[in-house]
């Protein structure tokens, strides 16, 4: 999301704020995926804990595979940049 008057400290106009991932995981090839999800609500900067639920399921070791990687490694990028202001 995207909008004109920043939201939350440390914002500039139109910054986007992730809100919102779904991840599956396959931990073996042939096992069974699992699917994670997080949805922020709309009372606090969802970017603290957009980042710390997705390194809870993410793990360190792995393969991603993203839909747009160019965007979403844009916006992993923008999370970390920021990571000591929140």
């Amino acid at each position: 999301m995207g909008v004109a008057l920043p939201r939350y400290a440390g914002m500039s106009p139109y910054d986007q704020i992730p809100f919102r991932w779904s991840v599956h995981i396959q931990r073996k090839p042939g096992a069974e995926l699992e699917h994670y999800e997080f949805l922020a609500d709309d009372s606090n900067d969802p970017r603290p804990e957009f980042v710390k639920a997705l390194c809870r399921v993410m793990g360190k070791n792995g393969s991603v595979l993203a839909y747009s990687s160019g965007f979403e490694s844009g916006r992993l990028a923008d999370l970390a940049s920021i990571n000591s202001a929140l």
